[in-house]
């Protein structure tokens, strides 16, 4: 799936890497803040997993909005099921996009590929 352009992929659970990219984006100076939650929002429901025709659905999908310390503003989306995560970003240009990039490798060193 496409969130906006994808700037990695992790081996790593999605309500593993959401917890990550917050501190490491708070360490850059951000203020991070979960704007969706896929699994809270069908918490209630009993929906089939297009993707994976599970019910209910594994899949996660987190929307962050992020406001950097210099007033930048943009959105991180994380998105995968089971040991996968997708990290895309919306709204930054690619100075602030390869800043992110090196802080999101320097916290999930290990489990990039």
């Amino acid at each position: 799936m496409r969130f906006g352009q994808n700037i990695l992929s992790v081996g790593i659970c999605v309500d593993e890497t959401v917890p990550a990219l917050e501190k490491a984006l708070g360490a850059m100076g951000g203020h991070v803040f979960r704007s969706f939650d896929l699994q809270s929002a069908c918490a209630a429901h009993h929906l089939t997993c297009p993707r994976h025709g599970e019910i209910p659905c594994s899949c996660q999908l987190v929307v962050l909005m992020v406001y950097a310390s210099d007033g930048r503003q943009f959105s991180l989306t994380v998105y995968g099921s089971e040991d996968q995560s997708e990290i895309a970003i919306t709204k930054a240009d690619q100075d602030l996009i390869e800043q992110i990039k090196d802080s999101i490798l320097h916290a999930f060193k290990t489990a990039i590929y």
